[in-house]
């Protein structure tokens, strides 16, 4: 078994990581091209794009928990809160401040889960969203 299938705290390497696929490959003692063959052979989706996902799927409850774009953006790695607003609104179809102003945003495509996942051979381990903006691997 590779060591890249042992490792079950992806999540919190990914935010260790800011996000990055080149800092999560330094991590996970890989180089960024065994880690994108590895995230793409496991989820169907590039590395880039799934920390994406995974860091968009972690905005909405910080949103929620700090009531700050600013304060999420710079929470989530963005040097800039303007290129964090940019791409959440593509990710959701509204901006942040959109989503703070209206409390009773419903996303329909099923958002509302907020999980991903990253499946390792015959097991899944999925991405939760905890309501305190946190994210954990579940077996």
């Amino acid at each position: 078994m590779s060591r890249l299938r042992r490792i079950k705290n992806w999540p919190e390497l990914a935010r260790q990581a800011r996000y990055q696929v080149k800092s999560l490959a330094k991590i996970c003692d890989a180089s960024p091209r065994q880690l994108e063959r590895f995230i793409l052979e496991m989820t169907g989706v590039r590395a880039h794009d799934w920390m994406h996902q995974l860091r968009q799927f972690e905005a909405v409850p910080l949103l929620h928990k700090l009531g700050s774009v600013k304060a999420t953006a710079l929470q989530l790695g963005y040097k800039q809160p303007s290129h964090f607003s940019v791409q959440f609104k593509s990710f959701y179809g509204i901006s942040p401040s959109e989503l703070l102003r209206d409390k009773n945003v419903a996303f329909s495509n099923a958002m509302s889960d907020f999980h991903i996942s990253l499946s390792f051979s015959e097991r899944l381990a999925r991405v939760e969203i905890e309501s305190d903006g946190t994210a954990s691997a579940k077996q």
